[in-house]
């Protein structure tokens, strides 16, 4: 999961900046039900190792704060001498 939420950040840098500035619970309908169905294949891991619904959604936040930060340093040249 990592690596393709990695990929894609790199492959669609508009696309992933679009995404990642919209705000969680906002008031679009469409856009409410793309997170919903973006954090389903997520969710579902977390529940094979045994986590309810609010540890899931705890700990895919966290999987996602870790990753976006991740992906913010490397865009940003921070990373550049590091072998990622």
């Amino acid at each position: 999961m990592a690596a393709a939420y990695r990929s894609y950040a790199h492959h669609h840098p508009g696309r992933y900046s679009a995404f990642t500035r919209m705000p969680l619970g906002g008031d679009d309908p469409e856009f409410t039900q793309a997170t919903h169905d973006a954090a389903a294949p997520v969710l579902s891991v977390l529940a094979s190792y045994g986590l309810d619904n609010e540890a899931g959604f705890f700990a895919a936040l966290e999987f996602w704060s870790a990753m976006h930060g991740f992906v913010l340093l490397e865009m940003t040249g921070v990373m550049s001498g590091i072998d990622t």
